[in-house]
């Protein structure tokens, strides 16, 4: 669609946005794809083809640009705290392991001994499977190849002192 030259007579007020800069002035003379503008600056040449948009009336109206108005501006994210541990690969104490064969003995639920101990859910749950083998309630050979390495481990620490 193609703006109707009559539109863009000399006199009227426009503001119109070419090359990404925002322009507003008054209409001096249009021709041969060529609009000159005249605003306190002094003269614009803007060529027709290169404007995305114009905006006829006040030029005091139409400062802002429409498009970039009604965008969401950018921000920040916002960063959403994730339960469980800040560091789940640092080492066990013997006194972390035992504290949490405890908590299994008083049936906490696995998150909860988690957030305690600061360390992973998926850590703690390989725990309990290690605890429930060491206890006897379940088969070496029908643990994980992680829980495996914990028995021994959990073993010594049920141990009394």
């Amino acid at each position: 669609m193609s703006l109707p030259h009559s539109l863009l007579s000399p006199g009227r007020q426009i503001s119109l946005c070419a090359a990404g800069d925002t322009m507003s002035g008054r209409i001096l003379g249009n021709a041969n794809g060529w609009l000159r503008l005249a605003n306190g600056d002094g003269e614009l040449l803007v060529q027709l083809s290169q404007v995305a948009w114009i905006r006829l009336g006040n030029a005091e109206t139409a400062t802002a640009e429409p498009a970039l108005a009604a965008l969401p501006q950018p921000s920040s994210k916002d960063v959403v705290a994730r339960p469980g541990s800040k560091v789940p690969g640092r080492p066990w104490s013997d006194e972390t392991v035992r504290a949490v064969v405890d908590e299994f003995l008083n049936d906490r639920p696995d998150g909860e001994i988690a957030q305690v101990h600061n360390r992973t859910r998926g850590q703690i749950t390989v725990l309990r499977q290690a605890w429930e083998s060491a206890r006897g309630n379940l088969p070496e050979d029908r643990l994980s190849p992680a829980a495996q390495l914990w028995v021994a481990r959990i073993r010594a620490a049920m141990r009394p002192e």
